[in-house]
């Protein structure tokens, strides 16, 4: 994560801010990196109301192995607490509810093991008033299962017709561009598709991206 922040700092322009969510038993750890760039921010900041953060409970389990993998939690939605959130969905959740929140233009969304090797000016990320859409036309196939079950779900989620065809666009992609006006409006359709908050809607499928969705 160091490295990926220091290459952050050399090639992206200054206006540029890197936000980590990280359970509270790691803000000092991250705050410990001192960068002014940097904004360190606890899950429970971006929990969805009614969502409690388990960390402790997910690291104990990864401490004692013989633990059963069914408390290997690391959130709980006290609405639905069955089953729990693995850290899986819950970084996606997160990433969800933090793009609208973070009073940005466009939110990058980055892999902590990336580390950028040239320059990545924001001006890259737009065209007019519209944000970059990363898209590999036709990547989805029968092949990529657990792809089409992420398709699958986006659509349900979003009350889109199902059509069977040979292939569906891919969306997944270590450096993801979004416009956080459109993930406002998509959580908006998935809550007025569930009638019930969009956080609850999600958690409810086992078999979720986050990027799928958003594409």
């Amino acid at each position: 994560f160091t490295r990926l922040h220091e290459s952050i700092l050399r090639f992206t322009d200054e206006n540029v801010v890197h936000h980590a969510i990280v359970p509270r038993r790691d803000l000092e750890a991250f705050r410990s990196i001192g960068s002014f760039r940097l904004r360190v921010w606890p899950e429970a900041e971006f929990l969805p109301r009614g969502f409690i953060a388990t960390d402790a409970l997910a690291a104990l389990r990864r401490q004692i192995p013989i633990l059963p993998p069914s408390i290997n939690c690391s959130a709980v939605n006290i609405r639905r607490p069955w089953p729990p959130l693995r850290g899986w969905i819950l970084q996606q959740l997160l990433k969800l509810s933090a793009a609208p929140k973070l009073a940005a233009d466009a939110v990058v969304i980055i892999d902590s093991d990336v580390v950028l090797v040239r320059p990545m000016p924001s001006d890259s990320y737009f065209r007019g008033d519209a944000v970059r859409l990363f898209e590999k036309p036709g990547a989805v196939t029968a092949d990529l299962q657990r792809h089409l079950q992420w398709t699958r779900t986006a659509h349900t989620l979003l009350g889109l017709p199902w059509k069977d065809q040979e292939s569906y666009p891919d969306y997944v992609g270590g450096i993801v561009s979004w416009d956080p006006r459109i993930v406002e409006a998509c959580l908006a359709r998935i809550q007025e598709v569930s009638k019930t908050d969009w956080a609850t809607a999600v958690t409810r499928h086992l078999h979720f991206s986050e990027f799928i969705l958003y594409g």
